[in-house]
């Protein structure tokens, strides 16, 4: 069970990122089995789409921190991290050394 603490206050940002995480893994997939070449667009594209999705993220979590109670943002933590671990455990090894570019902000930054 994850801690209760985590929840507490309006906020639920680590439940909404959690829930966009096991929403976003078909997407994540595909993009693992693209040739290396078509990757570096994508990022870019999501590079694009980076400010949006940022915003739908913190309000989507001040609302769901307001509409939830405590109780239930705990119970749906509690199934997307279970449902998240069950398709980590089906995963096998080649599937997880699948990749792709990284976004350019990453690469910008990790070159500082």
């Amino acid at each position: 069970m994850a801690e209760l603490g985590l929840l507490k206050g309006r906020s639920s940002g680590v439940l909404f990122g959690y829930l966009i995480t096991r929403a976003l893994l078909p997407l994540v997939k595909l993009a693992g089995l693209m040739p290396r070449r078509w990757t570096k667009p994508f990022a870019v594209v999501l590079e694009l789409y980076s400010r949006p999705f940022h915003v739908v993220n913190y309000l989507g979590s001040r609302v769901g921190g307001r509409l939830c109670s405590p109780c239930v943002m705990q119970t749906m933590l509690d199934r997307a991290v279970a449902t998240l671990g069950q398709r980590l455990a089906r995963e096998s090894e080649t599937t997880l050394g699948h990749g792709m570019c990284a976004r350019p902000k990453f690469q910008q930054a990790k070159q500082r």
